[in-house]
């Protein structure tokens, strides 16, 4: 009996320090997973965040495709964090750095819309775009649509009970103008388009969701606005 005493509290000492590795490493995920939003200092997962990256000559990108090198901030896709985040930078990479919260804005839009368009012409290449309202129609009787576009400038095609069966599933996303959306997809004047593929749906609406995002002066008007009603 006395010697299985050693045994028992050298299993017991073995069963401590694996369960202590254990939890050091999810910790250690947790963190890896988790960021800071320099607007508003809370802790966010990455994925709900954007990468902000500074060049050298100290001036801003925002990261959406994961491909950019360099050292990053990050910030809630929030006009509110937005406007907070040019403090927020600052701090972040020990610098001054010249941008004000609408450039970070015009800098955001204008990212969005690029790889809103570089997701739609991937998505044509890899045969998984259906582009105008006959092929989308087809595409959406065989159950195949993850994500319709719409020109925002296409009442013909927004009125067809395909495209409402498809608004009331919340697959309609109403995007550019006809000859922007055709642009994006190779031909002259586009109505309607219909990616068969979830992952870049998911990809084009949250780019789609960002290049649409108010400013920080509109989103101050409308939050007094408010104030004013209430």
């Amino acid at each position: 009996m006395i010697a299985m005493r050693p045994e028992r509290t050298k299993r017991h000492s073995e069963s401590g320090r694996a369960n202590s590795g254990r939890r050091r490493v999810a910790r250690a995920e947790r963190s890896a997973q988790t960021r800071t939003c320099i607007g508003c200092r809370k802790l966010e997962q990455q994925e709900n965040l954007l990468r902000v990256v500074v060049a050298p000559d100290s001036t801003i990108a925002f990261d959406l495709a994961g491909g950019t090198f360099g050292r990053g901030a990050w910030v809630h896709p929030r006009p509110e964090c937005l406007s907070k985040s040019v403090k927020g930078l600052a701090r972040a990479f020990r610098s001054n750095i010249a941008v004000t919260a609408r450039e970070m804005h015009q800098c955001l839009v204008a990212t969005a819309r690029r790889r809103t368009e570089a997701l739609i012409r991937s998505a044509k290449r890899a045969g998984h775009l259906q582009v105008g309202a006959d092929a989308s129609a087809n595409a959406w009787s065989a159950g195949k649509v993850a994500l319709v576009l719409l020109a925002q400038d296409a009442q013909a095609a927004h009125d067809q009970s395909w495209v409402r069966a498809a608004e009331e599933a919340g697959r309609v996303l109403m995007g550019p103008t006809k000859s922007t959306l055709g642009n994006w997809c190779g031909q002259e004047l586009v109505a309607v388009a219909a990616t068969t593929d979830a992952g870049l749906a998911k990809a084009i609406a949250r780019s789609m969701a960002l290049a649409l995002m108010p400013g920080p002066t509109q989103c101050s008007r409308e939050a007094e606005r408010g104030t004013e009603v209430g």
